[in-house]
């Protein structure tokens, strides 16, 4: 029907609605006003919503509320033209009101019988209402333990069973930082999903700089890498609550984070890093060469490095100093270190590197050992022999191997020798046999007569 029988009626929104972001499931939203200009209208103009789908909505209820008098919200308003002017120029209040996770969108329509067409129909312009409802916040926090282990931290968080029916988050967000404090202005942002892909210090987002999101999830122990091991980092731990319950569905930027209620300084959970080591030893090892021993090390660097002392010991408890090198003092370049021990110990020797840092503070390598045997320092009675052969030498003889072979070279028998040197050939055959004490280079061979 046409207002004054000449010309078409119109209708127009003369203001957007703003898009309403983080308002809590099942609350509501403030209003907003929203002026609709009808022009040559008789009849009441009714303004309703058409509900855009989606599948977190499974009840398809509607996610917005109108108003003409912004106190009694319904689904729909009628709006009466002025009978004089054939005018509507009138606000109606638009309000959110979530039932489900994430965004929720309506389009503004109108159904009046001045219209040519009479069936509810869209307005066309700024009639697009768009809102992004988040969880409910947690109400508990829980506590968390930090372990760690050079690059890598392992957070582990205290919680019981059923945890989130208590009110303890659905999920928990760690930032790491080499920051002691989380100042008070400095949170996660609710509605912000901090996805962080590998768990990597440093190649996550941010809640502010130099605060890096390191998890996020519903893990309750997480091990995250990246960090260097010389470091001190702090952590910091949020609960936040993001599933659909209906649909046990998390819905990322639906995140609502519990935050303290009064804003203050958070001080972190503290991963103390290990101090650079004085010295990076890449190896140390002594190794037999003629009658004296090769002693070789190589570090890959030195921090105030003054000295390294070789220390040698007859049973691995025991050491005594032999000889002295300086260090490089502070380096990060590769060094090869080579000494000699020129009066060795006859039999198993042990050898070990003392380091000395320019402040008196020392360090060990590991233990390495050698067998050294000197031909005229070994002697083996009685032989011939019936039973028992006895094996002396300078140094002792415990720990020290002994090979009997028979003359086409056939091992017949091994022992590794006790302190007393005794070697049981009672069991083999009358004979002549060769007593083989040591290995490798360090060996000497007899011939023995068994009788």
């Amino acid at each position: 029907m046409q207002a004054n029988g000449t010309s078409e009626p119109s209708i127009q929104i003369e203001n957007p609605f703003v898009e309403v972001r983080n308002v809590v499931l099942n609350t509501k939203s403030g209003s907003q006003a929203l002026t609709i200009n009808a022009k040559r209208v008789l009849q009441p103009i009714t303004i309703t919503k058409l509900l855009s789908s989606n599948p977190l909505n499974v009840s398809n209820s509607q996610q917005f509320e109108l108003s003409l008098d912004n106190v009694l919200f319904g689904s729909s308003v009628t709006l009466t033209p002025n009978s004089s002017t054939y005018l509507v120029n009138q606000p109606i209040y638009v309000r959110y009101a979530p039932t489900y996770l994430g965004t929720g969108q309506s389009t503004l329509q109108f159904q009046s019988n001045d219209f040519a067409n009479t069936t509810t129909q869209a307005i066309g312009v700024n009639d697009l209402l768009s809102g992004r409802s988040i969880d409910t916040e947690p109400t508990l926090r829980s506590t968390a333990n930090v372990v760690r282990d050079n690059d890598k931290v392992t957070v582990t968080f205290n919680l019981p069973p059923n945890y989130a029916a208590l009110g303890y988050g659905e999920g928990r967000l760690i930032v790491a930082s080499e920051a002691p404090t989380l100042p008070p202005t400095i949170r996660p942002v609710d509605g912000t999903p901090y996805t962080t892909g590998n768990q990597k210090y440093g190649e996550g987002p941010t809640i502010a700089p130099g605060f890096f999101v390191v998890y996020s999830g519903a893990n309750s122990t997480v091990v995250i890498d990246g960090f260097n091991p010389a470091v001190t980092y702090y952590f910091y731990t949020f609960e936040y609550n993001n599933i659909q319950n209906d649909l046990n569905i998390a819905v990322p930027g639906a995140e609502n984070y519990l935050s303290p209620p009064v804003p203050s300084e958070i001080p972190g959970i503290i991963a103390p890093g290990n101090p650079p080591l004085p010295v990076t030893l890449v190896s140390f090892s002594a190794k037999v060469s003629g009658s004296q021993v090769a002693i070789r090390w190589e570090t890959a660097s030195e921090l105030n490095n003054k000295q390294f002392t070789v220390e040698r010991s007859r049973d691995s408890r025991t050491f005594e100093t032999i000889l002295t090198r300086a260090g490089q003092g502070t380096t990060n370049a590769t060094t090869v270190y080579n000494e000699v021990d020129r009066q060795p110990l006859n039999g198993v020797s042990y050898y070990r590197l003392k380091q000395v840092d320019l402040d008196g503070k020392t360090s060990y390598s590991n233990i390495v050992s050698v067998s050294l045997l000197k031909a005229g320092e070994v002697v083996m009675y009685p032989n011939p022999v019936a039973n028992v052969l006895t094996i002396t030498m300078n140094g002792g003889t415990e720990g020290v191997s002994a090979t009997i072979t028979d003359l086409s070279g056939r091992t017949v028998q091994t022992q590794q020798l006790r302190a007393d040197g005794k070697l049981d050939m009672g069991n083999l055959k009358v004979g002549t046999y060769l007593v083989t004490v040591g290995k490798g280079n360090t060996k000497v061979t007899r011939r023995v007569v068994k009788l």
